[in-house]
């Protein structure tokens, strides 16, 4: 039991730190996107599957550089497992439409998503 134990344990932690989502890596993320659009804009979008953990925080650092704007290019990010996390211009017609891809990650959206969501569906 302690071998089983003590493996598994040691599996677990592994596994954990790789997954990290990071203010650096973020960071790195954002500056990256910047250093091929040096004077835009940006309006973020995550994918479909579970993006909040890294489109949430780059929308926030995004608004924060006052570079965040609803006319802005269309920037989708998605979770991923490799080392540098990856993003994709968007086009118009890939953000739009029942059945896309993506999901709206503005600063306002989310800013609604999480402080006002009980307007719309209030605890009973």
């Amino acid at each position: 039991m302690v071998i089983l134990f003590t493996t598994t344990l040691f599996q677990s932690f592994k596994t954990l730190g790789e997954n990290e989502i990071t203010f650096t890596k973020i960071n790195v993320l954002k500056n990256n996107i910047y250093s091929f659009f040096p004077s835009h804009k940006f309006n973020i979008y995550g994918c479909a599957h579970g993006s909040g953990l890294i489109s949430q925080p780059l929308s926030y650092m995004i608004y924060w550089d006052n570079r965040d704007s609803l006319d802005g290019l269309k920037i989708g990010v998605c979770d991923s497992k490799m080392e540098n996390l990856p993003w994709t211009l968007l086009s118009d017609k890939e953000v739009s439409g029942k059945g896309a891809g993506w999901l709206h990650h503005d600063t306002s959206t989310i800013y609604k998503d999480l402080t006002e969501w009980w307007k719309d569906n209030p605890p009973k």
